[in-house]
């Protein structure tokens, strides 16, 4: 089984952080709806410059891991949070993470 890191090759350069794919994809492996939603989002994306794109894709979530450390997980609940996920949900999200701390130990 072909690992994600054998499949991806990091930019050189200034765009050392950007990451290729190092063969085409296999487009018989894709749906019609996901072949269109990775159509969309190109095209949303395309034109949008590097600011734009970081302001996009990182939210209070990911906000709050840089500023704990650079090299932090992000919260689950920040995620949720950050998502609009309901109160409900939250207390929910609380509820497993606390009974998998009780059972990790």
């Amino acid at each position: 089984m072909e690992l994600v890191s054998d499949a991806l090759t990091s930019g050189s350069g200034e765009c050392h952080y950007m990451l290729k794919a190092v063969e085409k994809p296999d487009m018989e492996e894709l749906s019609e709806a996901e072949i269109e939603a990775i159509d969309n989002a190109y095209n949303e994306n395309v034109n949008k410059n590097i600011n734009q794109l970081s302001s996009d894709s990182h939210d209070l979530a990911w906000n709050e891991a840089w500023d704990r450390s650079h090299n932090s997980p992000m919260d689950s609940l920040m995620i949720a949070k950050a998502g609009g996920a309901s109160d409900d949900f939250i207390a929910y999200l609380k509820e497993c993470e606390a009974l998998d701390s009780f059972i990790k130990g």
